[in-house]
């Protein structure tokens, strides 16, 4: 897999900051000052910015470039950090870098923008303006075949219900099928000016921008942003998509929202007017996040109050490029020195749609047998990564027989909390109750023997309460032939074979004995019958001599 990790085990931790009270104060009373009518009888709160703590990471924690040009959040829960320098995926706490040299060939290490379709895959727009699909483990360019304009790719964006958009460096809007890109709209020459970019409302609406000029699909054709009543010279600088429906649009002295075709009345009043605008970000609970130039991020509250928070106030860059909202609330700010995590310190001050997670949610990443990497997660992985937790018919990881060491390695996403997660593992079929891991970001087990394991980790932040497991990793030592339920018929036979031919061949050997002693027994008897005659011969022939002797001798 291409890119560099971390060491394993190893812990780069954001340095986090608080925002300073005596700062905050200054800032807070010269916004206020600065106001003056124009924010129409709102006032700047108090102690706004107590609501967040501030974390930050830099080049040196393993960022891949100090500048931060996209975020997005695929569905597992990894943060992927698109920089000028490449791209990361980060668990809030460890980068695992990807270069772009490695994504489409090309050696352009600059990524523009970054979306996660609701099915894991990321769609990547280079700055050479090609665009690259990042899933199953693995990098590929999008080709013309599929799609891919033949002018370049200028930006990618997605809506509500995770449709993604791109359009080309000329002004055509493109809408993803699979993993192909279909042509959609045409906003060429439809208003003087040279084509700058699109937005995309949360309903899936499209919005175009010629120079200071907007236009917005109405389903049948474009329509032309008018401008708001007393307004003549109005100057669209920026755009950015509301929950509710519509667009915020930015102009030089403040924000105001478009929806069904009309300007809403509030406006949200810069405390001075402004020559450039970065982003514009809504987040779930309402406040809009607006990045003007080098002046780091002001936010506005529902009710219009505003506070600006700086590198005084521990941000790493004045210029924000880019505002995610992380699937916990957290806010996230891509600068030009480095990324920055607000996260809110007051339970009651969480947005309304979305929770945040009690504890840490773990992912496995790694199972090594020995000195063998056996499994590594896909990155970008998608949905299929590893099944949940109870799924009984999932596939298994198989071991070879010998097995002597089995080492998993995992992560906690902890995005919103800093500070160490404690983990607990359980392999079942093995361990009788969860084992504590304390701190450490791998488990090893030695010597076990051939069966079926699930491995479950779960993890708990420094004050909390143990979280479930959200997947398992289920793997199978496999026996050695002797440790097999077929080992024993084989073995069983071969005993009983061995018997029988052992007994077949005690048999054949007292056969063989017996028929020698039978043979000894008639060669004794017939030695003993022949010596019998040979004595009775020699008392005959001894008798008949004496007599033949006494014969002769009476003759005489």
């Amino acid at each position: 897999m291409p890119g560099g990790d971390t060491k394993n085990g190893q812990r780069r931790s954001g340095r986090e900051t608080h925002v300073d009270g005596l700062s905050r104060c200054l800032v807070l009373l010269l916004a206020t000052l600065a106001v003056g009518p124009r924010l129409s009888g709102s006032t700047v709160r108090a102690g706004l910015a107590e609501d967040y703590s501030i974390g930050t990471w830099l080049a040196k924690d393993g960022l891949p470039h100090h500048t931060v040009l996209g975020i997005t959040q695929s569905p597992e829960g990894y943060l992927w950090v698109a920089t000028a320098g490449g791209l990361a995926r980060f668990d809030g706490t460890r980068f695992k870098v990807y270069h772009a040299e490695t994504l489409d060939g090309t050696n352009q290490t600059n990524i523009k923008a970054i979306q996660c379709d609701p099915g894991g895959v990321l769609w990547i727009v280079t700055s050479a303006g090609r665009v690259v699909l990042g899933k199953a483990g693995g990098f590929t360019a999008l080709t013309s075949d599929q799609g891919h304009p033949a002018a370049g790719a200028h930006g990618v964006y997605s809506d509500a219900r995770g449709q993604i958009i791109v359009s080309d460096v000329e002004g055509r809007v493109f809408r993803a099928s699979g993993e192909r890109l279909e042509p959609w709209l045409d906003a060429r020459g439809i208003a003087p000016g040279t084509f700058v970019g699109i937005n995309v409302e949360a309903t899936g609406t499209v919005w175009v921008r010629h120079g200071p000029t907007l236009s917005w699909w109405t389903g049948q054709r474009w329509q032309r942003l008018p401008s708001p009543t007393g307004e003549e010279n109005f100057e669209a600088l920026k755009t950015g998509a509301s929950h509710e429906g519509g667009m915020w649009i930015s102009s030089r002295t403040g924000l105001r929202k478009f929806r069904n075709g009309g300007w809403e009345a509030h406006e949200l009043a810069y405390p001075q007017p402004v020559n450039a605008v970065q982003a514009i970000f809504e987040d779930s609970r309402g406040d809009v996040w607006v990045t003007l130039g080098f002046g780091g991020v002001t936010r506005f509250d529902p009710d219009g109050r505003i506070e600006s928070i700086r590198t005084e106030q521990g941000l790493s860059h004045e210029s924000v490029r880019h505002i995610f909202e992380d699937a916990e609330g957290n806010l996230w700010l891509g600068t030009e020195g480095g990324l920055n995590v607000l996260s809110g310190r007051n339970p009651k001050l969480r947005p309304s749609l979305r929770q945040p997670w009690s504890a840490p949610r773990v992912l496995m990443e790694e199972l090594w047998a020995d000195t063998r990497r056996c499994w590594e997660r896909p990155a970008p992985g998608g949905l299929t990564a590893l099944p949940p937790v109870g799924k009984d018919d999932a596939p298994k990881l198989v071991l070879p027989a010998g097995t002597s060491l089995v080492e998993a390695q995992y992560t906690a996403l902890n995005f919103g909390v800093r500070g160490d997660s404690r983990f607990q593992c359980r392999l079942r079929g093995w361990d009788p109750d969860w084992i504590d891991a304390g701190a450490k970001w791998f488990v090893s087990y030695t010597n076990l023997p051939p069966g079926h394991y699930e491995l479950q980790v779960r993890a708990t932040r420094a004050t909390g309460s143990w979280g479930k497991p959200c997947e398992a990793l289920r793997f199978t030592v496999k026996p050695r032939f002797w440790q097999t339920w077929a080992f024993w018929p084989v073995m069983g036979t071969a005993l009983a074979g061995g018997a029988l031919a052992w007994h077949r061949a005690r048999v054949a050997r007292l056969q063989r004995q017996r028929a020698l002693e039978q043979s000894f027994s008639f060669r004794l008897i017939e030695s003993q019958e022949n010596e019998r005659q040979r004595i009775a011969a020699e008392l005959h022939d001894s008798v008949g001599q004496k007599l033949l002797i006494i014969k002769n001798s009476a003759q005489l």
